[in-house]
């Protein structure tokens, strides 16, 4: 299902990396130019979530950074926990040392690619 609680405060808008035409509702990094790219390392930090599908490099990448937003989840996910990216760029729960928490889920998932609500948790801790 998934649901946005996110006012313009909460979005911030950057030149896109590559085509992410396909990454809309997946946790984003930026590069050292401060271009959007889709996070692909597990656990990391990430800048936000993609609210757009910016067709190429150079084009407006729209990413929350705040709020509670859409994201697309790698697989089951409980109402409730706490939420890392995966090297795809989508939600999983993790109890990896190191790994930083992203958001928690408001809405549970099942299957991958789920639309769920998660609230961000901006530059989030490490898991304990």
């Amino acid at each position: 299902m998934g649901y946005d609680i996110l006012s313009a405060s909460d979005l911030r808008t950057v030149p896109a990396g590559a085509d992410l035409s396909t990454h809309q509702h997946k946790f984003v990094n930026l590069d050292t130019n401060g271009r959007a790219f889709l996070s692909a390392t597990a656990g990391a930090r990430c800048f936000g979530v993609l609210q757009n599908t910016p067709d190429a490099q150079g084009k407006a990448a729209t990413i929350a950074v705040k709020g509670v937003s859409k994201v697309k989840a790698e697989g089951p996910i409980s109402k409730g926990n706490m939420v890392v990216a995966s090297t795809a760029g989508l939600a999983i729960t993790s109890s990896t040392t190191a790994h930083h928490r992203v958001g928690r889920a408001m809405e549970a998932a099942t299957l991958l690619g789920d639309l769920i609500a998660v609230e961000l948790v901006p530059l989030g801790p490490e898991v304990p």
